[in-house]
């Protein structure tokens, strides 16, 4: 029965219909900052660390596909940015720096996530099926908060 069973399917399903439709309630404050931590950055984590460990079982082979050289720059930019911030601009208390970094890191290293998960086709499907249900879901939400007054949420 779970012979075919991806986790990386499920996981990348919860995190499509998770992160657009709960609302952004902060979990816990970071403190001297205006930072928030919210529930869907602790899933979101831990989605990244049950990649990683998949990564590691599989010997990183998505890191071994071309457009990962994309990405990779990117790390370095966004990491170029922090350490210019830091030393030289010092701009924003180092804190919040280093917040604003992992966050970054953290969304962009959900491409690596699905890019492990989307193989075939029929991956493609099950992933469009749930951006569908998460699009209905946030068009439902919408028209609750334009016509029956649901709260709007922001952090």
């Amino acid at each position: 029965m779970f012979k075919n069973f991806n986790p990386l399917r499920a996981i990348l399903a919860v995190l499509i219909i998770f992160i657009p439709l709960y609302p952004k309630f902060p979990l816990a404050n970071v403190s001297g900052t205006y930072v928030a931590i919210r529930l869907d950055d602790v899933i979101v984590s831990l989605a990244i660390l049950i990649w990683l460990i998949y990564e590691i079982k599989h010997r990183f082979s998505t890191f071994r596909q071309p457009i990962t050289l994309l990405f990779i720059a990117y790390f370095i930019a966004i990491i170029a940015s922090f350490v210019s911030a830091i030393f030289i601009f010092q701009t924003d208390p180092h804190q919040i720096l280093l917040l604003n970094l992992l966050r970054r890191f953290e969304y962009i290293s959900l491409f690596f996530l699905a890019l492990s998960t989307i193989k075939k086709s029929i991956d493609i499907n099950f992933t469009y099926l749930f951006l569908m249900i998460a699009t209905v879901g946030v068009i439902v939400y919408g028209y609750g908060q334009k016509y029956f007054h649901l709260p709007v949420i922001s952090t």
